[in-house]
């Protein structure tokens, strides 16, 4: 067994630099969408929707952070009107893509938070071959497209069934 590279931790309104910069990375921007985050304030904001509130739920996401404290990511559950269960999401900074952190990441962080969950949903762009890939590495097995309330283009839509 190797060595965890990556942490999770919850996210504090002190990370509110760190989510400026992850939502207006290109990537987060061209596979899941312009949250329109860009002040201190916005992203205070977007900090207690996205890692604050929804933890009483059992949802939520964490930040993922490298060994010396500096964070890269976030991985969490939403759960979104349109499904019966919540799905995991992820996003990390484009300089740390590509080397296996994101999976390291998503999969403890599926075996610490979901054990409450039989099913898990995960969604991806038709255009991003990683998270597609990277959903499928996890587990997750295709199921049909999907179309979200908030974009023009169809989604691909995956499911996690997990034993009882």
């Amino acid at each position: 067994m190797h060595k965890m590279r990556v942490s999770l931790r919850e996210g504090t309104l002190a990370d509110a630099e760190f989510i400026v910069a992850l939502l207006n990375d290109p990537s987060f921007i061209n596979h899941i969408g312009d949250k329109q985050v860009r002040t201190q304030k916005q992203a205070h904001q977007y900090i207690k929707n996205t890692f604050i509130e929804p933890l009483e739920l059992g949802l939520g996401s964490r930040v993922i952070t490298l060994l010396d404290g500096q964070p890269v990511g976030m991985v969490g559950l939403f759960q979104r009107p349109i499904l019966d269960s919540p799905d995991l999401g992820f996003a990390m900074l484009s300089e740390h893509q590509g080397k296996g952190l994101m999976y390291e990441a998503a999969n403890s962080f599926l075996t610490l938070h979901t054990q409450k969950f039989s099913t898990l949903y995960g969604i991806t762009s038709q255009t991003n071959e990683t998270s597609y890939s990277l959903l499928k590495k996890l587990g997750f097995t295709y199921l049909s497209e999907i179309q979200l309330e908030n974009k023009t283009t169809k989604d691909r839509l995956l499911t996690l069934q997990r034993k009882e």
